[in-house]
């Protein structure tokens, strides 16, 4: 059991170490409760996306090709270039001075934490297509723990003021640029299926 739990642990540091530096930016850009709350929910339903992803892969495939998981890197290429072109357009209607909207929503963040982890897919369907449903369970409920512990790291690290003053002077574009970074980063780390 304990085997297990090291075992657990150490593979959901392993691969979601990154991810705790998005969750730090997410928070230290969140305006208020609801989107602290939304950045919470939607990791968790993005880790249940990637879990479930990992186990139908092992289970029916036993495999799957990096080259498809760097397709996933595109994802957040296209968010920043999405909010990029946005920033602009409103800076040219409405002048240099851009009012701070929240960017944070369901659906963003959980780009974010499925783009983010796409690589994680690798690591999962070889552990999880050995595990029995016991086995699997342990795991699941080892990884939820680690979650709540993640987005409590990240919160608390996005308190720091020396973080938050500066993420929050640089959030504009400091957004696309770790979107298009992260997506460059599964793209580099997988390939893409036609190069």
């Amino acid at each position: 059991m304990f085997n297990q739990l090291i075992i657990d642990i150490t593979a959901f540091i392993s691969t979601n170490l990154d991810d705790l530096f998005v969750l730090t930016f997410l928070f230290s850009i969140a305006k208020t409760s609801k989107d602290r709350i939304t950045i919470a929910t939607a990791q968790y339903c993005g880790l249940v996306v990637l879990t479930l992803v990992g186990t139908i892969i092992g289970k029916l495939i036993n495999g799957v090709s990096p080259h498809l998981i760097g397709l996933i890197g595109v994802i957040p290429i296209i968010m920043a270039i999405h909010l990029l072109l946005k920033r602009f357009r409103k800076s040219s209607d409405m002048g240099e001075d851009v009012p701070q909207q929240s960017v944070i929503s369901f659906i963003f963040v959980i780009s974010i934490t499925i783009s983010n982890g796409a690589d994680n897919i690798s690591v999962y369907v070889p552990l999880f297509s050995q595990f029995n449903i016991l086995r699997y369970s342990f795991m699941l409920i080892i990884f939820a723990i680690m979650t709540f512990i993640w987005v409590l790291i990240g919160y608390n690290l996005a308190r720091l003021p020396i973080i938050r003053n500066t993420l929050a002077k640089t959030n504009q574009i400091a957004i696309p640029i770790i979107l298009f970074l992260i997506g460059c980063y599964i793209i580099s780390k997988n390939g893409l299926p036609f190069f």
